[in-house]
C-alpha cells in the first residue's frame, strides 16, 4: 500500500489501499482516521 510520511503539519503519515479505495490518516495526536470510497487523485494530491 502506498505510504506518505509528512514531517510538518498535524498529519504524520497518509495510507492508501486503492483495491479498497480507503485512505488512512495518522494524526500527531496518534489518532487514525479511515476514509472509504476516496479517489486515487485525492491521495495524489496530499
Amino acid at each position: 500500500m502506498p505510504t506518505t510520511t509528512f514531517n510538518s503539519g498535524r498529519i504524520r503519515k497518509a495510507v492508501n489501499d486503492p483495491a479498497s479505495r480507503q485512505l488512512d490518516l495518522h494524526w500527531e495526536s496518534k489518532t487514525i482516521l479511515a476514509y472509504k470510497h476516496v479517489p486515487q487523485e485525492v491521495y495524489r494530491r496530499l
